[in-house]
C-alpha cells in the first residue's frame, strides 16, 4: 500500500528544491537530478502497488454481493459511507450515508497531508512526466555547459599560441637587431687563434653550419669572444680544431694517420655538441672470379682470399660488377713481405670486356685499358683509356701510408658517376668522375708475401655532417 504522507514529503521536498534553483545553476544539477531519480523510483513503486490493489479490489466484487466502502481522512473529520445489496430491494429507505462535511475531492488534515482519490493513478503519470521533463532539462543545461567550457579552453589555446608565436617573433627580430648593432654578418671573415700553437681565417658562416651546436652559439655574436691581440682566441687543440673546420667546409671527415687521431677528432666534435650521421649501406656477397685470376695468384676459402708468396706481378678480378644496388666492395689486406718498390698494391675499377686474359701478369699500363685505379701506397690515381694509355694521373690522392694492415673499399655512385676510395672505413674523397657503369672491381698485386681478403655482409658506415 503507498504510503502517502511519504510520497507528499517526497514531492514537496522536490518542488522545494526546484524552486530554490530556478536558475539551474551548474553546482545544484547533479543534486535535482538524483532527487528526481529517487522520487521516480517511488512513484513508480507506487504505480506497481495500486494496480495490484485494483486487481484484489476487482476480484473480491466478483465473489461477493455485498461490498462496503468505507473512506476516513483524518482523526478531526471522519467520514463513513457503507453501501448494503441485500436490503436494496427490501429497504431502499434504509441505505445509511454518514458524512461530516467533506467534499468528494481530496482533503488535507491538520498537518497538510493528503490522500489520493481514484483519479490518484493518472496524477501520479502526471507527476512522473514533469519529473522526467525536469530532468531532461537539467541534462540539456549540463550539455550546454560542458559546450560553453570547452569552447572557452580551446578559445584560450589559440588566443596563447598566438601570443607565443608572437613572443617568438619579437625574440627572432632582437637577435636580429642585436647582430646588427654589433656589427655581426655570416659573411663576416674571422681570424682565429686556436690554443696559441695554430692559426686559421674562415668565415661566420662555416662555424655557424650546425645551428644548434656549440660552437654555433660561441660564433653567433650575442656574447663577447675571447680576444688575442687582434684575433679571436679559442682555448682548443689547435690541430683537431683545423680539422675541425675543415670537415665543416668540406662536409667529409679529414684522413687520419690512425685510430688515435680519429678519436680525438671525435672527441672534438662531441665537445661543440656536433652531430655526425652514419649512413649504412649492406653489401652483397662479392668473391674473386677465378677464370679472371693471375697465375702467380692463388685463391682460396671459396674464392674469398687471394695469398700470395712469390716476387711476380699479378691481377685479379671479382665476379660482380659495382652498381647502384651493391655500390660498395671492402678488402683487408695484410703484407708479410713487401715489395722493393713502393708500390704494393692497386685497387679500382676495369672495364673487363676490354681486357685481355693474356695481360692479367703484364706489367705495363697499355695491357690495362679502360681503368680507373688507387696506387694506396704512392697516394697515386691512375686512369688510362681505351687503348690503355694513361691520361690525367693525379698524386698526392690520400694520406703516406706504411702499414703492413689495411681495410680498403671501392664505392662506386651510379647517381654522380664517380668513384672513391676509402682506407680503414675513412672517405678519401671522390676520386675519378664521369665514370660509366658496368665496371668491375679489380686488384694489381705487387707485395711478394701477403692475403687480400674480401669481406662480406659488413655494414658500411659513410660519416657525413647532418
Amino acid at each position: 500500500m503507498v504510503n502517502q504522507t511519504q510520497s507528499q514529503n517526497n514531492i514537496r521536498a522536490f518542488s522545494q528544491n526546484i524552486q530554490n534553483s530556478s536558475s539551474f545553476p551548474l553546482q545544484n544539477i547533479n543534486n535535482n537530478i538524483t532527487t528526481a531519480n529517487n522520487l521516480l523510483q517511488y512513484l513508480n513503486s507506487a504505480q506497481r502497488n495500486i494496480s495490484l490493489r485494483n486487481q484484489e479490489n476487482s476480484s473480491t466484487n466478483n465473489q461477493n454481493d455485498n461490498f462496503n466502502i468505507n473512506l476516513s481522512h483524518s482523526l478531526n473529520n471522519p467520514r463513513f459511507i457503507s453501501f448494503d445489496n441485500n436490503n436494496n430491494n427490501n429497504n431502499n429507505n434504509n441505505n445509511i450515508i454518514q458524512e461530516n462535511d467533506l467534499n468528494q475531492n481530496n482533503i488535507n488534515n491538520e498537518n497538510g497531508d493528503f490522500f489520493f482519490n481514484n483519479n490518484f493513478e493518472g496524477k501520479l503519470t502526471q507527476a512522473h512526466n514533469g519529473i522526467l521533463t525536469l530532468i531532461n532539462e537539467e541534462r540539456k543545461k549540463i550539455k550546454e555547459s560542458q559546450e560553453t567550457v570547452e569552447k572557452l579552453r580551446a578559445d584560450y589555446i589559440v588566443c596563447k599560441r598566438k601570443e607565443l608565436e608572437k613572443l617568438e617573433k619579437e625574440k627572432n627580430e632582437l637577435k636580429h637587431l642585436f647582430k646588427l648593432y654589433n656589427g655581426v654578418s655570416e659573411n663576416d671573415i674571422l681570424e682565429l687563434n686556436i690554443g696559441g700553437t695554430h692559426e686559421i681565417t674562415t668565415t661566420r658562416a662555416t662555424l655557424t653550419k650546425f645551428k644548434n651546436s656549440a660552437l654555433a652559439v660561441f660564433f653567433s655574436g650575442q656574447s663577447p669572444t675571447p680576444m688575442l691581440g687582434d684575433k679571436i682566441f679559442i682555448d682548443r687543440d689547435g690541430e683537431q680544431f683545423i680539422n675541425l673546420v675543415n670537415f665543416l667546409r668540406t662536409g667529409k671527415f679529414p684522413i687520419m694517420k690512425n685510430k688515435e687521431e680519429e678519436n680525438k677528432f671525435k672527441d672534438e666534435l662531441n665537445f661543440w655538441k656536433i652531430t655526425v650521421q652514419e649512413k649504412k649501406i649492406f653489401t652483397k656477397h662479392f668473391e674473386f672470379d677465378p677464370d679472371w685470376c693471375a697465375p702467380t695468384l692463388n685463391l682460396t676459402e671459396n674464392n674469398l682470399i687471394l695469398k700470395k708468396n712469390n716476387p711476380n706481378h699479378g691481377v685479379v678480378f671479382c665476379k660482380s660488377c659495382l652498381d647502384e644496388y651493391n655500390p660498395y666492395i671492402q678488402f683487408k689486406v695484410k703484407i708479410n713481405i713487401a715489395y722493393k718498390e713502393k708500390s704494393q698494391l692497386f685497387i679500382g675499377l676495369v672495364n673487363k670486356s676490354k681486357y685481355k686474359l693474356a695481360n692479367l701478369s703484364s706489367k705495363l699500363w697499355r695491357d690495362s685499358p679502360s681503368s680507373y685505379y688507387w696506387d694506396i701506397w704512392g697516394s697515386t690515381l691512375i686512369k688510362t683509356n681505351e687503348n690503355g694509355a694513361r691520361v690525367g694521373d693525379m698524386k698526392g690522392y690520400g694520406c703516406i701510408y706504411t702499414d703492413k694492415e689495411v681495410v680498403l673499399g671501392i664505392k662506386f655512385d651510379n647517381v654522380k658517376r664517380t668513384i672513391s676510395f676509402y682506407k680503414n672505413g675513412i672517405d678519401h674523397g671522390v676520386a675519378f668522375r664521369n665514370v660509366p657503369s658496368g665496371l668491375t672491381p679489380s686488384i694489381d698485386v705487387w707485395f711478394q708475401e701477403g692475403t687480400v681478403e674480401i669481406q662480406n655482409n659488413i655494414n658500411f658506415e659513410e660519416k657525413t655532417y647532418l
